[in-house]
């Protein structure tokens, strides 16, 4: 199954009808600013969020060192997440990201190493 997928609005706030008469109710799901993997996938987080994963498949066809080059909220960290949950051997027997048409040949092969950069920043 894909557990990294877009989802239906669900009821949270109503918005104003254009036409006059009666306004109808549309209910949206909240946007996650700075939200983790695991957060955007919980189906309780009632959150949107767009399923990216189709280009894992692209990105094993783009040159070996790739650059994020993407201004503040551009959604960077939470690509690097998917990315690492999909390759990480980690997650072989139970996958986290899983692509629609298929996974690749290189999906959970890889031992990922995480380093937060912004921890170094704070300790200095």
């Amino acid at each position: 199954t894909d557990h990294f997928s877009s989802t239906a609005p669900t009821p949270t706030a109503p918005m104003p009808s254009a036409a006059p008469g009666p306004t109808a109710a549309v209910h949206l799901k909240h946007v996650f600013l700075g939200a983790s993997l695991t957060e955007m996938t919980d189906p309780a987080a009632n959150v949107f969020h767009v399923d990216k994963s189709t280009f894992l498949r692209t990105l094993e066809g783009t040159a070996p060192i790739i650059a994020l080059l993407r201004p503040q909220r551009w959604g960077k960290s939470i690509w690097l997440q998917m990315v690492s949950a999909y390759y990480d051997v980690a997650n072989k027997h139970k996958p986290v990201v899983t692509i629609p048409s298929g996974n690749t040949p290189r999906a959970h092969s890889f031992s990922i190493l995480k380093f937060d950069l912004a921890e170094v920043a704070r300790a200095l």
